[in-house]
């Protein structure tokens, strides 16, 4: 699967600690590596359509995927990503 990753996305990312964001970009590696694999904590946003979020620790990962594509548009502290 293609993996895009905002700019405004890329920007929440460089402001996590280093030990959290190697930790967060390996996971979403992983799963748009193999998104069928159950090591994933990959739950359907409610009232969004092709939505979901990944869960790593306190972090949240939203993303969207459409045609093998998968575009993360927000990465932010679980307190914070939601609204």
């Amino acid at each position: 699967m293609e993996l895009v990753t905002k700019r405004s996305a890329q920007k929440e990312l460089l402001k996590l600690p280093a030990a959290d964001r190697a930790r967060v970009e390996a996971r979403v590696e992983a799963y748009a590596t193999d998104p069928t694999g159950a090591h994933h904590d990959v739950v359907p946003m409610m009232g969004r359509v092709n939505t979901y979020r990944l869960r790593v620790g306190d972090w949240r990962v939203i993303f969207e995927i459409e045609d093998q594509k998968m575009t993360v548009t927000r990465v932010a502290h679980r307190r914070e990503v939601y609204t």
